[in-house]
């Protein structure tokens, strides 16, 4: 077992995530330590519960602190949307000068990080006390003030900052340490872009990643010979890459290219917010508002639906994080090419209801049941089903209990397939949860609510980092943004109710569910992205094994993102399996 201070150790970070969401990260880390010591001395016998453990009783003490405090911290959430949109470095702090959110930007460039101080960060301490001195004055004539020339790091970089009064409306009273509506953001006005940008810089150029960098580091004000140095590179190959920067933009030189970078980067900008802003009140011509209907035991079961109104159905089971939000692109492509994505959110999660104290295979079978009520209510006879990741588990079971309703399955980036040997393989955030939910069941709901108050305190990208930050293929996709958006509105599905529904699929995905698909006689399709991490190819093999009838499709170059970063796979695949159900 853990010693004592390594007890003492992960008692403290819990009260510490329940108290300050930005720790959650230490406390899982602290948490991993834990049971895997507790594993490796007791490994006949594992843990099957926490109720013995010392931690236990603190981990439902937080929850009652998590409880008590509510979901009241939405002052960081609408700051973490805020900051997103500058150009730059983008901050928001209280008068205090603690930072309610921080872009990546600001991150990278100053090391200023949510949680933190702003003196903290790189900003020089002189710049600093200017900033929290203007804030806190009572006087102010002007809502908004420009603090020139702040030096940032040792090198120094001389930059400006423009510091700006906001008003966050969904404040709620407390949560920013009783400080009201006293917020500020910091904005510095300069010539940054981060990988989204650049990514789109090199795709409208046609600049190669080099160009792309020497091209920013010419817009930010750096002689050619400075580049050279930062670069380690001769100060031939600079201007020559200078010279195919120029051909490539049709710059007359390089004030010329300065004005495109820069209105390119303010351009993109701008259109980010304008679509952000826009898609609080209206949704692409493919996609939906949430709907609901209530089933005959009162519960109230939500969906959305993408595409034509009257096109051929596809019922989307959703997987455990990502809900049943779609791309604009594959919404809009569902409309155009005559498909009808009908996707019901499970018990717990988006505005359904939870199914009582249903679980196991028993929760599975009466989401099926209410999924084939809705099929009735929308007068549909019967469909496509696609499972997405873990939603698989669902879409099978669908199939085995209604096989007259269904005419084909897709599983994406998954298979309704376990075996134990699969966890150890799983990657790092993954396997702690999977090997939580197997052997300290009793953890999962502290675990997971405290995950909750990280999202809802604007930590949704150090959520998804943690997930797949060893994932390239993932981190490619979410450079772009309408996958990024897919991402986090389906982050906010999963958590709209608290983490109850992601509890109940975590048992789930640990259960081998393939045996029950060998009585199917329908085609059964599984698209499979090669950069996945968490569902591998051998993983899809095992279920191939179990079901021969079930047909695989490898996609290079796709992770964990598939549906959102190759969805016109996806269509291909639908369309192979509407022909092959109608043969």
């Amino acid at each position: 077992m853990e010693s004592q201070d390594s007890v003492i150790e992960l008692v403290d970070e819990a009260y510490a995530a329940a108290m300050e969401p930005v720790r959650y990260d230490a406390f899982m880390a602290s948490w991993e330590r834990y049971i895997e010591a507790c594993l490796e001395a007791d490994s006949d016998a594992p843990l099957t519960a926490l109720e013995n453990s010392p931690v236990h009783a603190h981990f439902a003490r937080g929850l009652e602190i998590l409880d008590r405090l509510g979901r009241v911290r939405r002052t960081e959430a609408t700051a973490a949307d805020l900051v997103e949109l500058a150009l730059g470095a983008g901050i928001v702090i209280n008068e205090a000068g603690r930072v309610l959110a921080a872009n990546q930007t600001a991150e990278t460039q100053l090391t200023v990080t949510t949680g933190s101080n702003l003196k903290d960060g790189r900003i020089d301490a002189d710049a600093v006390t200017r900033i929290l001195s203007w804030t806190q004055r009572s006087d102010r004539e002007a809502d908004s003030f420009l603090f020139a020339q702040c030096l940032v790091g040792d090198d120094p970089i001389a930059a400006c900052f423009l510091a700006t009064r906001i008003v966050l409306p969904d404040l709620a009273a407390g949560a920013d340490g009783g400080l009201g509506h006293k917020h500020f953001l910091l904005t510095s006005i300069d010539l940054h872009m981060d990988d989204t940008t650049m990514g789109l810089l090199t795709e409208a150029f046609g600049l190669s990643q080099a160009e792309a960098e020497v091209a920013v580091q010419l817009g930010e004000g750096r002689t050619p010979q400075e580049i050279a140095d930062l670069r380690s590179a001769s100060i031939n190959t600079i201007r020559t890459q200078i010279k195919k920067i120029l051909k490539k933009t049709n710059a007359h030189g390089i004030p010329d290219l300065v004005r495109i970078l820069c209105g390119f980067a303010a351009g993109y900008s701008a259109n980010r917010a304008a679509s952000q802003s826009v898609a609080k009140v209206s949704w692409p011509s493919g996609t939906r508002p949430a709907q609901s209907l209530v089933l005959p035991d009162g519960r109230r079961l939500s969906f959305a639906e993408h595409g034509d109104l009257q096109g051929r159905p596809v019922l989307f089971f959703h997987t455990m994080l990502y809900g049943t939000v779609v791309t604009d692109s594959f919404a809009d492509a569902c409309q155009r090419l005559g498909w009808r994505v009908i996707a019901p959110s499970r018990p717990g999660f988006g505005d359904s209801d939870l199914n009582g104290n249903a679980k196991g295979a028993a929760l599975v079978d009466q989401t099926v049941q209410d999924t084939e009520y809705l099929l009735d209510y929308l007068q549909i006879d019967a469909a496509l089903v696609l499972g997405h990741v873990a939603g698989s588990i669902y879409a099978q079971r669908f199939a085995v209990r209604f096989p007259q309703r269904t005419r084909g399955l897709l599983y994406v980036n998954h298979a309704p397939h376990w075996q134990e040997a699969f966890m150890d393989d799983l990657p790092r955030r993954q396997r702690l949860l999977a090997k939580t939910t197997r052997y300290a069941p009793a953890a999962l709901p502290f675990l997971t609510r405290a995950g909750v108050a990280l999202i809802d305190a604007g930590g949704h990208d150090a959520f998804i980092d943690a997930l797949h930050q060893d994932a390239p293929e993932d981190r490619r996709a979410l450079r772009r943004p309408d996958v990024y958006r897919a991402v986090i509105e389906g982050l906010r599905h999963t958590v709209k109710r608290g983490s109850a529904g992601f509890c109940l699929d975590c048992p789930l995905v640990l259960t081998d569910w393939a045996p029950d698909a060998r009585g199917l006689n329908l085609p059964i399709r599984i698209l499979h992205g090669t950069g996945d991490l968490v569902v591998t190819r051998n993983y899809i093999d095992g279920y191939v094994d179990k079901v021969p009838s079930a047909t695989v499709t490898s996609i290079e170059g796709a992770g964990q993102f598939l549906l959102y970063s190759h969805w016109p796979r996806v269509l291909d695949q639908l369309k192979l399996l509407d022909k092959e159900s109608a043969g």
